[in-house]
This record gives structure tokens, sequence and C-alpha cells, in this order.
């Protein structure tokens, strides 16, 4: 007979083999409750690029906030990539191959964040927040409407 320690580790190897990208869904699930938390708690809501706040919280909860909001948002999204990336990786490097795919995204979504953040602070020191919102929407819309087969930048596809 085997011990429950001993099935369990056997049920987190089959899912390592099956589904190797699994831990970047535990961490994107940990950072929804890091990005939530203030609001859960009660605290006020996270300040930096929302219109709907009037308080600032301190910088370093406002930064950890939108750091979890990156990494919720855009990780979930990447988990195909991250198993097509291990299961063509050696075995020894898979872990370590997902790693360096995921930090890449990441550093890159974290750039685009605060660069977001910082135009939308500018626009909203400059109208109404309703204004802000309404070029926040326009921006959107101008992203979404945008080809994304790389034909508009001279790729042949």
């Amino acid at each position: 007979m085997m011990s429950s320690s001993h099935r369990l580790r056997i049920a987190f190897q089959r899912l390592g083999w099956r589904a190797p990208q699994w831990w970047v869904g535990v961490i994107a699930g940990v950072a929804w409750i890091v990005a939530t938390a203030p609001i859960l708690i009660g605290s006020t809501p996270h300040s930096s690029g929302h219109v709907h706040s009037s308080a600032q919280e301190p910088k370093a909860v406002d930064a950890a906030v939108s750091v979890a909001c990156v990494a919720a948002m855009m990780f979930p999204l990447l988990l195909p990539t991250l198993r097509r990336v291990a299961v063509a990786s050696l075995w020894t490097r898979r872990d370590r191959a997902m790693l360096a795919c995921l930090f890449g995204f990441f550093a890159a979504w974290l750039v685009a964040s605060a660069l977001m953040d910082s135009v939308i602070q500018e626009v909203n020191n400059l109208v109404t927040p309703a204004a802000t919102i309404g070029f926040s929407t326009a921006a959107a819309l101008v992203w979404q409407s945008t080809r994304a087969d790389g034909a508009h930048c001279g790729h042949v596809t």
C-alpha cells in the first residue's frame, strides 16, 4: 500500500508531465488575491492609473498592486505558450525555459503598465475623470482595431 504522501507526490509529478505550466496558474491566482486585497480588506482602491480613487495609498502598496495586476491579467494569456516552451525544452531545463519566457513577458508588460499609468495620470491632471475614461476607452478601441499578424510592420506572413 502506498502512503498518502507518496500518492500526493506522484499526483504532482503527473501534473508536471501533463501540464508543466501549472505553477504559473498558481502565481496568477495569488496575484489576483494580492491585487484585490486592498478592496477586500476595506482599504482605498488602487489609485495609480484609476480615476475612481480620491485618496493616495502608500507608494509601496501601490507598486505591489500594480505588479500584481500585471501578473494576474497577463500570466493566464501566456499559459499555452509556456506549455509549448516546456514541451520543446530539454527535460532538465524546462522550468528554466518557462521562467525565462515568463520573465521577458512580465518585464515588457511592467514597462507598458508604468507608461500607461504615467500617461493616464497626466491626462487625469489636465481634464476631468470622465474625459480620462473617454480617452482610455478611445485608446483601447484603437489598439483593438490594429492588425495582429505583423503585416503592417513589413513582415511577410
